[in-house]
């Protein structure tokens, strides 16, 4: 066996975390100067952006992001635990999504913790 990993809130899948966590690696400029203004007038609280999001595009940029960063520390024999908020995904596919996304992590003993937050977006 090879190291033990822990980690948590990668939200893979999605589409609000950007703007919430501030996530702006994985947006085009068009949705930066979004993510900006909407920081600098109030944050996510404002009522005016509740159906704002970034395109899928960016959150497939995103998703490749993390798992890359994961993927050049954690190695194949290795085990990583997750320890919550793995992915989002409509509502009654959260196994599909958490497959799709946990089959991408080279590591082979990948561990989720679920919790309540999981499919309900």
């Amino acid at each position: 066996m090879g190291k033990i990993w822990f980690t948590s809130d990668t939200h893979f899948s999605h589409k609000k975390i950007p703007l919430y966590a501030r996530r702006n690696f994985c947006l085009n400029k068009e949705e930066q100067k979004i993510v900006d203004s909407i920081w600098m007038n109030g944050g996510v609280t404002s009522t005016k952006w509740n159906r704002w999001a970034p395109s899928w595009e960016s959150i497939a940029k995103m998703n490749d992001y993390i798992t890359t960063k994961i993927n050049d520390v954690v190695k194949r024999d290795d085990v990583l635990w997750h320890l919550g908020d793995f992915c989002f995904s409509p509502k009654n596919s959260i196994e599909e999504y958490a497959e799709k996304h946990s089959k991408r992590i080279n590591c082979k003993n990948v561990y989720l913790i679920i919790d309540m937050v999981l499919g309900l977006c």
